[in-house]
């Protein structure tokens, strides 16, 4: 059973493709359209920041189980990491021929090509 709506948050310009809680609940990512991500404080709904960097439609964001790391998956073809306390982009992924989803599992992060392909 659902819930009352809790919060709203706005500040996309498109709209919003992919959204992850990080571990330790402290942010809230959420990939869009508009090619940004937005972190957010989860209590508040304060917007902490916004990364810029890819060039196409963000669609998938994931944090690694420690909270350190923040991958962004895009139509672009790249993946990018983030820190995700200081915004700084930490490295840029190239040479995927589709588009791209991240997720988490036990072990970390596991990137997953449109061909389900999965790279560790």
């Amino acid at each position: 059973m659902w819930t009352a709506n809790l919060q709203t948050l706005e500040g996309h310009s498109d709209w919003v493709s992919s959204v992850a809680f990080s571990p330790d609940s402290q942010l809230l990512a959420t990939g869009s359209d508009d090619k940004t991500i937005k972190l957010w404080d989860p209590r508040t709904g304060e917007l902490c920041q916004t990364l810029e960097g890819h060039s196409s439609w963000v669609r998938s964001v994931a944090f690694s189980p420690d909270s350190q790391l923040l991958a962004t998956g895009s139509d672009d073809k790249t993946v990018k990491l983030w820190d995700p306390r200081t915004g700084e982009l930490r490295q840029t992924l190239e040479g995927h021929s589709h588009w791209l989803w991240i997720g988490t599992d036990i072990d970390g992060l596991s990137l997953l090509e449109e061909q389900w392909i999965v790279y560790r």
